[in-house]
């Protein structure tokens, strides 16, 4: 039988997580309007670097998670990271081929998000198969 702190481990994951891609949103989006305020340089400099430490707590809320789990559970998670990581690059070296037919250039402020998305269908690929 799973220790309690191994049953919780995925809904904290999931709490945790969402808080930090919330805080990485935010700062993201308020970027912009902080910028445009005259705040010296000191708090430019901060502002402009602030999604990274979203970006560092991410990482260490799945590093937290990943400890948390079975060998079982961590077995998965690290092959569901590895074929989103193929994906992600597949998509990521493809993308210049893919602005030839019109889409957007992709910038490096999307790979994340689009590496946790390819992240989540590996994972839900992997659920799938499992049942």
């Amino acid at each position: 039988m799973a220790s309690p702190s191994v049953k919780m481990a995925g809904p904290r994951y999931v709490a945790e997580l969402a808080g930090a891609v919330g805080l990485y949103t935010a700062l993201v989006l308020s970027r912009p309007w902080l910028l445009a305020r005259d705040g010296g340089q000191a708090a430019q400099f901060a502002i402009k670097l602030s999604p990274i430490a979203a970006l560092v707590l991410a990482l260490i809320v799945v590093i937290r998670y990943y400890r948390r789990i079975d060998e079982f559970a961590q077995r998965q998670f690290l092959e569901a990271l590895a074929l989103a990581f193929g994906l992600a690059a597949v998509v990521a070296a493809s993308w210049s081929f893919l602005t030839d037919v019109g889409l957007p250039p992709l910038t490096t402020d999307w790979v994340w998000p689009m590496m946790a998305v390819c992240w989540g269908i590996t994972r839900g690929i992997q659920q799938f198969r499992t049942r």
